[in-house]
Order: C-alpha cells, then sequence, then structure tokens
C-alpha cells in the first residue's frame, strides 16, 4: 500500500507541472506566424537568407549588441525549411523550457504547491507569451538566465567538476545568446554568500571562483567582438520612465496596448506578488531575499550600461525579472490557500482550483494580445492599393522602417516605398504619400488620409499630399 500510494503521488506531482507545460507551449504556439515582423525581427530575418554562416554572423556583428547565437539558430532553422514567421518556432520552444527551468527553481526558494503556481503564472504571463512569439533573443535570455542559476545551484549542491564544467558550459552558451545571461550569476554568488561556501567548502568556492573569472572573459570577449553600439546618441528614458521600465520587466505592466478587463491579469499578479513580497520579509526569507536583492542590483547595472552607450532602457531588457515576480506572485496565493485550508474543513483541490482561477483572469489579457495589430503593414496595403498610381512615391518616416514595408509589399508596391525625413517628403513632389510615425505633423503639406487601430503596437499615420 505505501508503494502504491508513493506511485500515485508521483504521478500527481508530474500531472501538475506536465499540464502547465502543455498549456503554455499551446499559448505560444497559438497564432504563433499571424503577427507581422518588426523592424528588429527583420534584422533577424536576413541572417535566414545569407548564403553561408559568415554571412549570418555578419548581421549579427552589424547589430547593437547582439550575440551570434540566435542569428545561427534563425539561419540554422530556416535551411530545415522554416520561413517567414515560422522562424519564430524555436524560440518559442525556448520559451516553453523556460517555465520547466522555472518550475524546477522555484522548488529550491519554496513548497511543491507554490513551484507549480510559479510554473502556472509563468506559463499564462501575456509578457513571455509575446517575447516566445518574437524573432528576437529575448526567450533565450529567459531561459539562459533561469538554466544558469539552476546549474550553478546544483554545483553548489554537488560539489562535482562535472557540474560546474557544465554550469560554465550553459553560462558560456547562454552569454552567446544574450550578454546579460551573466546576471544569472548574482543569484548563485547570493547563494554562495548565504551558506559561507568560502569557509565550508574551500574546493567549491574555488570552483565558483573560477568559472566566474571564466565567464567574464567570455563576456569581455563576447561584448568586443559582437558588442556593436550605435553610431547615435538616443536619450536613456526615450521610450520609457523608470518605474514603467521596471515594472514592465518584472511583468506586471503590459508592453502592447491594453484596455478595459486586459488589465485584470496585471493588476491581480501585481496584488499576489505585493502580498508575496510582504510574507517572504515576514518570515526572513534569507535565500529568496538576497536574490531579490541581487537582482535589483543587476537591474541599477543595466540603467548605468545603458547611460555609458547613449542607448535607451526597454523592459525587454530586464525580462527574467518575470521568473521572481511569477514566484512572489505564488507565494502569496499559496499563502491564501493555506489559510483557507486552515479556517475551512472542505476546500477541495485549492491548487487547481486557484490555477483555473488565475487562467481565466489572463483570459481577457490574452484575447486582446491575439488581436494585436504589431504593425500596419497589412491593414494599410490594401488602403495604398487602391490610392496609388504607377510613379508615385511612398515615403516612411523614420526610415529604418522602410524594410519591413519593403518586407510585406515587395510585389506590389515594393518599387515605391524609400526612406526620408519630413522635410524631404515635403519637398519631393514625386512622393505622394507619407507613412509616419503619430506624432509627427504633416498637414501643412499632407492630408491625413488613414491611423492605425487604437491596438496596433507600433502604429504609423498614412498621409496623402494635398
Amino acid at each position: 500500500m505505501p508503494a502504491a500510494s508513493s506511485r500515485s503521488a508521483s504521478l500527481h506531482d508530474a500531472f501538475g507541472p506536465l499540464t502547465v507545460l502543455l498549456v503554455g507551449l499551446g499559448l505560444r504556439l497559438y497564432r504563433l506566424p499571424a503577427q507581422p515582423f518588426w523592424v528588429d525581427e527583420i534584422g533577424v530575418w536576413s541572417a535566414s537568407i545569407q548564403p553561408d554562416l559568415a554571412g549570418a554572423l555578419a548581421v549579427a556583428k552589424g547589430h547593437v549588441m547582439a550575440m551570434p547565437l540566435h542569428y545561427l539558430q534563425t539561419w540554422l532553422v530556416a535551411r530545415l525549411g522554416l520561413s517567414g514567421e515560422w522562424l519564430r518556432l524555436p524560440d518559442a520552444l525556448w520559451g516553453t523550457a523556460s517555465i520547466y527551468l522555472g518550475y524546477g527553481l522555484a522548488r529550491h526558494y519554496a513548497d511543491r504547491r507554490t513551484a507549480l503556481l510559479t510554473a502556472g503564472l509563468l506559463a499564462l504571463s501575456p509578457t513571455l507569451i509575446m517575447y516566445s512569439q518574437e524573432l528576437r533573443f529575448y526567450a533565450t535570455l529567459v531561459f539562459f538566465y533561469l538554466a544558469v542559476i539552476l546549474a550553478g545551484f546544483n554545483a553548489l549542491q554537488t560539489g562535482h567538476a562535472r557540474a560546474w564544467l557544465v554550469f560554465t558550459l550553459i553560462g558560456a552558451i547562454g552569454l552567446l545568446f544574450h550578454i546579460y545571461t551573466i546576471f544569472g550569476l548574482g543569484a548563485v554568488w547570493s547563494e554562495a554568500l548565504r551558506r559561507r561556501l568560502w569557509a565550508r567548502d574551500r574546493r567549491a568556492w574555488r570552483f565558483l571562483l573560477l568559472s566566474t573569472i571564466g565567464l567574464t572573459l567570455g563576456l569581455a570577449g563576447s561584448a568586443l567582438y559582437f558588442g556593436g553600439v550605435p553610431g547615435y546618441r538616443v536619450p536613456l528614458f526615450a521610450q520609457t520612465t523608470l518605474v514603467t521600465f521596471l515594472l514592465g520587466g518584472m511583468g506586471i505592466l503590459p508592453l502592447f496596448p491594453l484596455q478595459g478587463w486586459g488589465w485584470l491579469w496585471f493588476v491581480l499578479v501585481a496584488l499576489a506578488a505585493l502580498g508575496g513580497l510582504v510574507i517572504v520579509v515576514r518570515e526572513r526569507g534569507g535565500g529568496l531575499l538576497s536574490a531579490l536583492g541581487i537582482n535589483l542590483l543587476a537591474v541599477g547595472l543595466i540603467v548605468a550600461m545603458n547611460a555609458y552607450r547613449h542607448y535607451f532602457l526597454h523592459s525587454r531588457q530586464i525580462l527574467f525579472l518575470t521568473f521572481w515576480t511569477a514566484l512572489l506572485a505564488a507565494r502569496g496565493i499559496s499563502a491564501a490557500l493555506s489559510w483557507m485550508e486552515c479556517h475551512r474543513q472542505r476546500v477541495g483541490p485549492l491548487t487547481a482550483v486557484a490555477l483555473l482561477v488565475v487562467g481565466w483572469s489572463a483570459v481577457p489579457t490574452l484575447v486582446q494580445y491575439y488581436t494585436l495589430h504589431k504593425n500596419p503593414v497589412r491593414d494599410l496595403e490594401p488602403v495604398l492599393a487602391g490610392l496609388w498610381q504607377p510613379g508615385e512615391g511612398i515615403c516612411v518616416i523614420p526610415d529604418y522602417d522602410t524594410v519591413v514595408f519593403w518586407y510585406y509589399w515587395q510585389n506590389n508596391l515594393g518599387r515605391a516605398i524609400r526612406p526620408c525625413t519630413a522635410s524631404s517628403a515635403r519637398q519631393d513632389l514625386a512622393v505622394r504619400f507619407v507613412l509616419a510615425d503619430p506624432g509627427l505633423d504633416l498637414s501643412d503639406t499632407f492630408i491625413r488620409s488613414d491611423q492605425s487601430p487604437w491596438n496596433t503596437l507600433y502604429p504609423k499615420t498614412l498621409w496623402v499630399r494635398r
């Protein structure tokens, strides 16, 4: 009987994480190719059409702080038959695998219920789903950040030289996807210091130092060779404030337009995470608190680096914070469930009920996300096709967005599309149409013809010459 009971418990423990993982996979595959590329994705796509690996590496080297492995991944899967928006498939799989790693890391800090709730929140996170459906390296950033921490904790636990080697290799590979993988080291160091590793296990302490030195040298080499910086200066807060930068990276502020009930998920997660933080502080959860503190230091370093490079901040740069928010929110929800169990006799399968409630709260947000317009290329093409005449120019402002419209319109309007500035568009009489960011007013020369829907992430206004 005890053996049968043990097997039943093991099956139950495996069923929950597996179900959450399958839900997360489904949400990341659903409508994966539906959203058109935006300009940064087109940059990665360009690696897929290079004739060889050297060409793909050259593309990576030409982009701002872009490490090579994501570009090589894109080149490789294109050789295997993927094309267009389906090139995002590996990122959806990286994002799904991050849920599994998140469950494993949460088990280090909390019980099975809290870990399962953490995995559920990661699976349903609209922010993580969004970046798992984008041809960029942010899904791999989250994956390797969590993998570095888990591998580091395993090395601290076992002390085996092989475990330290695996930790270093995972960190090195992660750095070649995204340099901010290095910040996973912070959580490992906070754990080592909390355990007084230098006094308890000198051998493990030496391995940690050697691994850190190796990864730091790898970071320096990668940044020097691939870490291109823009030849222009952008204000640090050109696209965000410090508060929205932090909250967006934590996954409690949407990074795409929302209305009404779409905010419900973010409000509930923020309240649950706040409750979880209060509980952890009251319980003096040293391991988790030290990890949270080291992550705040990491955020400070990222802000400082961006300021030094004269580059703008964006919440996606600190997307790894979503795990810690999910863990705190799960801790808050788990505490509420424990309270209910103490005060009520018949409560049923509370963890499953909690996951269902959390899932339903995400529905309005996800419905709005899946109907999002990443940019207006598909909405504007029929409008322009009905107005455009051969010989008329179509200007795009800012000029770097030109490649997006060319990519989608190359067969019909491609020859008419050109980059320009507001002044050159006004002066060039051959330009009849301008696609410009909504903040630009061209009403002295052009008439506003069409505007992007409210739920467009990168909107454009169509102007027609008077």
